[in-house]
């Protein structure tokens, strides 16, 4: 993935999720090709279940707040910036 691009969050989030898409349709049609992911019952251990919440509420908001700019900064792989 190209972190270096200027691309704002909503250019960011539809790109990945178009490469998610196009991830997905490869896997179903090439099911002999795709390596299983190990999987875990959801409030089984690990993180607490609010954690899961937070971030998909920091990924997945339209709102912008300053906090969420930092943090989603943070997930992209990039330095704050001010």
């Amino acid at each position: 993935m190209d972190f270096a691009r200027n691309e704002t969050w909503p250019e960011y989030r539809r790109r990945l999720i178009r490469e998610t898409e196009l991830f997905i349709e490869w896997g179903l049609a090439h099911p002999d090709e795709v390596m299983g992911i190990p999987v875990k019952r959801a409030g089984g251990g690990g993180f607490p279940r609010a954690v899961g919440q937070w971030f998909w509420d920091v990924a997945l908001t339209n709102r912008v707040t300053e906090r969420i700019r930092r943090w989603r900064g943070f997930f992209r792989g990039r330095r704050w910036r001010r």
